[in-house]
């Protein structure tokens, strides 16, 4: 049995050592004779009893396989066996743990990992997947043809290229099976042993000495490769020779190279830059959770994700925030009032999101400005580290600073992660109510603060300028608008209580009549607007009033022709309930006697009134035309007829006499003589019209 399982893992150890497609072509056979090769396989393998392992087998290979590691076997001559005074065998499976932890499970594909399949518990990746995939089939060819397919399981076997391979759902679904096989996870973890063992050697052979630096790096180097971990370890050494440097300077170094842009898949975007940093903070707090030393004396421990929560990384922290901004804080390991509140400062410093908890962001960000030119460039100068804006001073107070210094000179407003605040001389003044200026617009502060639901009309001083201003939001809006506050409703001139204006003005509600700047609730009369007039009702023009109104306007006492609730300054005949009315220039004229015309035609008037009494023949001027009309209930007929009045019986055409007609006419009445336009009662004889002569007996004609 003992020979069993070693003649097995000396297969699978033999194809990893291997990577040409040959020795895979000798080891393994082509899909079309599988069936055939299978048997002969089987029977090879009875006689030199290395036959396929049964899964009690496997399982002791794999408890084998972790004592060959523990014993050194799969360790390159290149690394002693301590690293730093801890064991190299504890510094691989350390290194082990911390991978897979940010990798996968035996079974984990990646259908498309940055542009090509990742398998298994160390996500190799590409053609490394592919070189995996050969070890796998090779300790069990059959069943791997069966799971895979013909096409996929030859093309695991070609010399295609997988740099830019990725895979199908179904493809993923089959290498899923694969790759959960027994046969699968021991030569998983016999790469695996192998990949980190390399990882090992390499970082020491670069020269670090730190176990805790090499595990980290160690994961460095399955993300980014041995060149990640050439360049980052190139910048390294502007802290010290790199066999004296420690997890932290190593750590640092790391997130800084994140900043530079030697790597292709960081600098594709902030997300693959956020990602990485934060694996690394993760990877530091495992490594520096070993028990094994991570930094030198006086220093501390750095951050995790959320030393808040954690408690892990707090002195540094507080360290790191006295070094770049003096904010004074004691290391006493406590994530306190003052510590939140220099962390807010240095967010609102850094452009963040302000919320006194150093998170990711804020942690890389202090990394990146405390750090960046000593890692990169070998430069001891830090970035930006002056404070400027709102921010919580030592002895309590918010004060308002420019590089770091209260700034006395200041009044206005001024913000933070809580919100907009009134400064007075440089320190913020919670007992304020009253505006503040930001910038070219006003804003209504109470209790120190821009409460943002302040609207209304509000009193105070704005822009040196006392009055009541009107408030949306909280932001005095210098506008034109009629706008209302528990006392009424004002006339709002350039966003201020014009308390001089009379007349109308106009909101989102309507127009409306103004007295001494308040809206006029109780006014019913005319208003002006500009060159117009209007009538108003409750303080108010309804636009729906069209009548003859009494009222004043512009100064002027009157009844006024009104339409759609508009003064209306021409010449016509209107109505209201006491009757048809003479106007002129808007108003009625109650003066004027005479003929006046409106849409419906020519009406007789008196004393401004129209007459529908009035039944007569009368002088006036019609169209121009000064004549005498014939007048039937108030208004001119146009038509011929023969028509009286006190003087007498007229004949009429279109309306008016025609003092030269001679002859005979017609009306309701009968026929009658006309002699110059009028009826001749006094004769008595014969007319001639046409071929027929008629008696006339005292001006009436007998047509008989």
């Amino acid at each position: 049995m003992k020979r069993k399982k070693l003649a097995a893992f000396g297969l699978v150890i033999a194809l990893t050592a291997s990577s040409s497609s040959a020795a895979f072509a000798a080891a393994v056979p082509a899909a079309s004779n599988m069936e055939t090769t299978a048997v002969q396989q089987m029977d090879q393998a009875e006689e030199t009893d290395t036959d396929i392992l049964s899964d009690s087998e496997a399982v002791e290979l794999q408890q084998e396989i972790a004592s060959y590691s523990n014993d050194g076997i799969l360790l390159t001559a290149a690394a002693p066996s301590t690293i730093g005074g801890v064991a190299t065998t504890d510094i691989i499976n350390a290194a082990k743990v911390m991978i897979r932890k940010y990798e996968g499970s035996y079974s984990s594909v990646n259908a498309n990992d940055n542009g090509a399949l990742s398998i298994g518990k160390m996500q190799w990746h590409a053609d490394r997947a592919k070189s995996l995939l050969r070890i796998i089939i090779s300790g069990d060819a059959a069943s791997a043809q069966a799971i895979l397919g013909d096409a996929l399981y030859n093309e695991i076997l070609s010399d295609a290229s997988w740099s830019k391979r990725v895979l199908t759902d179904d493809e993923a679904k089959k290498m899923r099976t694969l790759l959960a096989t027994t046969q699968s996870q021991l030569a998983q973890d016999v790469q695996e042993n192998t990949d980190v063992t390399g990882y090992v050697n390499d970082i020491y052979n670069r020269g670090i000495r730190n176990a805790a630096a090499v595990v980290y790096l160690a994961d460095v180097e399955n993300q980014s490769g041995s060149g990640g971990v050439k360049t980052i370890l190139s910048y390294a050494k502007n802290f010290g020779n790199l066999g004296d440097l420690t997890l932290n300077e190593i750590h640092i170094t790391t997130v800084c190279y994140a900043y530079t842009n030697r790597n292709s898949w960081i600098n594709k975007s902030e997300k693959n830059r956020t990602d990485f940093i934060t694996r690394r903070i993760n990877a530091y707090t495992d490594a520096s959770g070993l028990g094994w030393t991570y930094c030198n004396a006086g220093d501390y421990r750095m951050p995790s994700t959320s030393p808040a929560v954690s408690k892990i990384g707090i002195q540094w922290l507080q360290n790191a925030l006295n070094q770049y901004q003096n904010a004074g804080l004691s290391l006493d390991g406590s994530y306190g009032p003052a510590t939140k509140a220099a962390v807010r400062a240095f967010q609102q410093n850094a452009g963040l999101s302000v919320d006194g908890d150093a998170g990711v962001n804020t942690i890389r960000e202090l990394i990146r400005r405390l750090y960046f030119n000593k890692a990169i460039y070998g430069r001891s100068e830090i970035i930006g580290n002056t404070v400027t804006g709102l921010v919580q001073d030592t002895d309590g107070r918010w004060v308002y600073k420019v590089n770091d210094k209260i700034d006395t000179t200041y009044t206005g407003l001024a913000s933070n992660e809580y919100g907009w605040w009134y400064i007075l001389n440089g320190v913020l003044d919670f007992s304020y109510n009253g505006f503040g200026r930001n910038g070219d617009s006003w804003w209504y502060c109470r209790g120190g603060k821009v409460q943002f639901d302040d609207n209304g009309v509000i009193e105070g001083t704005v822009n040196g300028t006392y009055g009541w201003w009107k408030v949306v939001n909280s932001q005095v809006i210098f506008d034109n608008d009629v706008c209302a506050n528990a006392s009424g409703w004002w006339k709002i001139t350039n966003g201020k209580v014009d308390f001089d204006y009379t007349g109308l003005a106009q909101n989102a509600g309507g127009w409306w009549y103004i007295h001494n700047g308040a809206v006029d609730f109780g006014y019913t009369g005319f208003g002006q607007n500009g060159n117009s007039w209007w009538y108003c009702r409750d303080g108010q023009v309804h636009f729906d009033d069209t009548d003859v109104i009494e009222g004043t306007v512009n100064g002027t006492y009157g009844w006024w022709k009104v339409v759609n609730s508009q003064v209306i300054f021409d010449n016509d005949v209107c109505a209201n309930v006491y009757g048809w009315w003479k106007i002129t220039d808007g108003k009625v004229d109650f003066g004027y006697t005479g003929l006046a015309q409106n849409v419906g035609g020519w009406w007789y008037i008196r004393n401004g009134a129209v007459d529908f009494d009035k039944n007569s023949v009368l002088e006036g001027t019609v169209n121009g035309d000064t004549a005498w009309w014939n007048v039937r209930g108030g208004q001119v007929i146009f038509r011929s007829t023969v028509a009286d009045n006190e003087m007498g019986w007229w004949r009429i055409e279109n309306g008016k006499v025609n003092f030269g007609y001679n002859g005979i006419a017609q009306n309701d009445f009968g026929w009658w003589y006309i002699r110059n336009g009028q009826v001749d009662f006094g004769y008595t004889g014969t007319v001639t019209d046409g071929n027929r002569t008629y008696q006339v007996v005292n001006g009436n004609v007998n047509r008989q």
